[in-house]
């Protein structure tokens, strides 16, 4: 599930990519390294600190490109940093939802088994 949301950020990302030249995004990382290409052998540009803004040029990969004040290309790994517009809502909005009664309009709830192990299984292990 989590590589499909992946696929679909990605994908996301790309048709907003196409439509203008650079995408607002924000460090959500206590520090993020810049590297001068989006390998992480290769030598650090600059480090980021936690709410900074920054503008994505471009996706390669798990590596986003920012355009750097320098001129030079900066790249960050996907993780290190959000698109703007993913930090709408405020960091209880979660908790809202699960203590609010009723999942809001367009919530998605998961739930995760594990195949093949019984109940009576799991307490004949306890003992």
């Amino acid at each position: 599930m989590r590589s499909i949301s992946i696929i679909l950020s990605a994908a996301a990302l790309v048709a907003l990519s196409a439509q203008a030249e650079e995408l607002p995004a924000v460090v959500h990382k206590p520090t993020a390294d810049v590297y001068a290409e989006p390998r992480l052998d290769a030598p650090k540009v600059a480090t980021l600190q936690r709410d900074t803004a920054v503008k994505i040029a471009a996706q390669q990969g798990l590596w986003y490109q920012l355009l750097m004040a320098a001129g030079a290309p900066g790249f960050v790994r996907v993780n290190d940093v959000r698109v703007a517009y993913a930090g709408t809502e405020d960091g209880e909005a979660n908790l809202r939802v699960l203590m609010g009664g009723k999942a809001g309009k367009g919530r998605v709830t998961e739930t995760a088994g594990v195949r093949g192990i019984e109940e009576s299984d799991l307490r004949s292990r306890q003992r």
